[in-house]
């Protein structure tokens, strides 16, 4: 683990975790649907190893069965606002958590305190709901995300300025318990809705994925990527934009009749037949699966989702169509810098990883709806 206090505050809370878990099976007889695996990793600062050795000795496996991972390193930065960065298919998992715990932050004139969803969504005062960030780099959920497209987020309590201490040798016990969270409420608030969001995903019938919520953030993301992608040179007449713009939008009606019929599924009685429960989840656990390329992103083998990657530019934040945004960006570098190699090399790459994106949206959109009979046979029930 690494040594810094953050870190091992995170380690505390899964340990926790674990611990309920444990009095769970042990003194209450309970047995999820699915199996819940407590990992923690080595080497985190030194290039997320741990991890990232992990999945790669048990690849195919957890690309067969995994449904989610939920990461949790810097638990508690602070106690402005709960803070959640996650993949959309998350949404409502989430959010359903939050409004199942105490926030411990303490309210004026002896008030009630208020749930974890009220004060997350104070903080986002303009929006109708608390705003899920994007997934970036720079944790542990890098791997699963991707390498092998795993959903995935990543929870914490923010403090209102960056830390002055972290990554230094102030970064202590000592300075958690004095000017971070002194009452460690925090860390027991991150740990419960750690593990209501763990017990919604292991006993669910139907893997509470928002599926509504993965294709309203991909046509927005679409549609912002397009935007920045007529401003570079003399794009336009390089590729097609409308043909991703289709394809996004077939993935957005075939998205809103798969949430019409999981609302139906659950009521008209497929809910009790075991082979159709176990069909609809393979679907639902596949969705983002669909998003990878195995070849890679241009000049990223290791990263494969083409729908998110880190940032060339700062590995914490996230870009969305890594692959034509960094390789358009790189094509119009060439162009400023009057050097036509550079240029032509990565008109390329763009044309060939823009067709394959394509593609792949087009594919996933028609999954969607498949017969169920075209599904494999891996995937969790």
């Amino acid at each position: 683990m690494s040594p810094c206090c953050w870190f091992v505050a995170g380690t505390a809370a899964m340990l926790e975790l674990a611990h309920s878990l444990g009095i769970l099976k042990s003194r209450e007889g309970w047995c999820p649907r699915r199996t819940i695996i407590v990992g923690a990793w080595d080497a985190e600062e030194y290039g997320l190893i741990g991890s990232t050795e992990w999945v790669e000795e048990n690849l195919q496996v957890l690309q067969d069965r995994t449904v989610a991972y939920i990461n949790i390193d810097a638990a508690v930065r602070g106690h402005v606002a709960f803070s959640a960065m996650a993949m959309p298919l998350l949404t409502d998992v989430i959010l359903s958590a939050t409004k199942r715990v105490t926030d411990p932050s303490p309210m004026p004139d002896g008030q009630p305190l208020q749930t974890m969803y009220d004060a997350w969504k104070k903080h986002w005062r303009n929006d109708s709901t608390p705003r899920i960030l994007n997934l970036g780099g720079g944790s542990d959920y890098g791997s699963f995300v991707n390498m092998i497209g795993v959903t995935s987020a990543d929870l914490r309590y923010n403090a209102e300025v960056a830390n002055p201490a972290y990554h230094t040798a102030y970064e202590t016990f000592d300075y958690v318990e004095k000017f971070v969270d002194p009452t460690f409420l925090y860390h027991v608030a991150m740990t419960q809705v750690w593990g209501e969001i763990v017990r919604d995903l292991a006993e669910s019938a139907v893997v509470p994925f928002s599926v509504g919520s993965f294709a309203d953030r991909m046509n927005s993301s679409w549609h912002r990527a397009r935007t920045e992608l007529t401003t570079m040179f003399n794009l336009t007449m390089e590729i097609d934009l409308d043909l991703m713009t289709t394809a996004v939008a077939l993935f957005g009606r075939n998205a809103k009749s798969l949430v019409e019929d999981i609302s139906k599924f659950k009521t008209d009685g497929r809910l009790h037949n075991p082979l159709l429960v176990r069909e609809m989840n393979d679907r639902l656990i596949k969705i983002e699966r669909m998003f990878l390329e195995p070849s890679g992103l241009p000049g990223r083998p290791l990263d494969r989702h083409v729908l998110q990657a880190p940032s060339r530019i700062n590995s914490y934040g996230s870009i969305s169509f890594a692959g034509v945004m960094d390789s358009a960006a790189y094509t119009a570098e060439g162009y400023k810098e009057n050097d036509p190699a550079k240029a032509a090399k990565w008109l390329k790459e763009l044309k060939l990883h823009f067709i394959k994106v394509v593609q792949i949206v087009d594919r996933a959109a028609r999954f969607l709806l498949a017969p169920a009979r075209t599904l494999d046979q891996t995937g969790a029930n």
